[in-house]
């Protein structure tokens, strides 16, 4: 956090080594590493406007055959809160700059190779409209049963108290 601004990320790395033997053919690939990013930020401003933004990026996965693509998103909004009414109003774009998102892959085998590219339509615009009722508190539930049958020093056993046997 910086004064009204706050921003969040991660990363993740890891390596990718794989080989087999499949019905006497060799099947080796390249090893590599894969990784992915993500980051995110809101923007407190005046009058109970919000802005804020996320992104993520995934680097192309290795498989036995080949690789899938890589991804990536990126979006941003804005929101004013009504206090008062305890609601807000928002507004969302998601890749405002890119109508459609192409996914290009490779497969090779032992006589085969396959390469596809396909794009789907990304681009989106929300508006959102939230409004929050009631008071959600927790509490501490005192429990209303007292486990008191155990003796001191017992071992879950009770005594006799001079009864029958």
């Amino acid at each position: 956090n910086v004064n009204s601004f706050t921003i969040r990320g991660g990363f993740n790395l890891g390596t990718f080594n794989y080989s087999s033997k499949l019905e006497d053919v060799a099947v080796t690939n390249p090893s590599g590493f894969e990784y992915n990013v993500n980051f995110g930020g809101t923007l407190n401003l005046p009058k109970d406007w919000k802005m804020d933004f996320f992104g993520f990026l995934r680097s192309p996965r290795f498989t036995i055959q080949g690789r899938q693509p890589n991804f990536s998103i990126y979006g941003m909004g804005i929101k004013k809160e009504f206090p008062k009414i305890k609601a807000s109003l928002g507004l969302r774009v998601i890749e405002p700059f890119n109508n459609y998102k192409f996914f290009d892959s490779a497969q090779t085998g032992n006589g085969f190779s396959l390469e596809s590219s396909f794009g789907i339509p990304f681009r989106s615009v929300g508006l959102s409209f939230d409004y929050r009722f009631g008071n959600l508190k927790f509490k501490e539930r005192k429990s209303a049963i007292d486990n008191d049958d155990l003796m001191q020093g017992g071992d879950g056993q009770q005594q006799n108290s001079g009864g029958r046997n």
